[in-house]
């Protein structure tokens, strides 16, 4: 949704997901630049097909970022933070072998 603000130039963006939680992206003109940026939180979402999500994101042409310190696929969106996805969690009955 888009949430027109008073005060603000541009809208916020925000997010809410299925399963609860919620994102929200403010834009103006005192954002960091792309390098500044990354040294920011990168953000992670878990998928069902993570594999299915890096082709559809490689195919739209976004830039996949390189951390060596995990297998994550993270890429771009441009200005804003990196993402990385991942599989989803196990569920509880799948982590006592249920």
């Amino acid at each position: 949704m888009s949430l027109d603000v008073p005060g603000l130039p541009e809208p916020i963006l925000a997010f809410r997901f299925p399963t609860g939680g919620s994102l929200s992206v403010e834009f103006n003109e005192d954002a960091l630049g792309e390098q500044q940026a990354r040294r920011g939180a990168w953000l992670e979402v878990r998928v069902v097909d993570p594999s299915a999500l890096k082709q559809k994101i490689l195919e739209a042409g976004l830039l996949q970022v390189e951390y060596l310190a995990t297998y994550t696929f993270y890429f771009v969106v441009p200005a804003v933070k990196s993402w990385g996805s991942s599989p989803p969690l196990p569920t509880q009955e799948s982590r006592l072998g249920l």
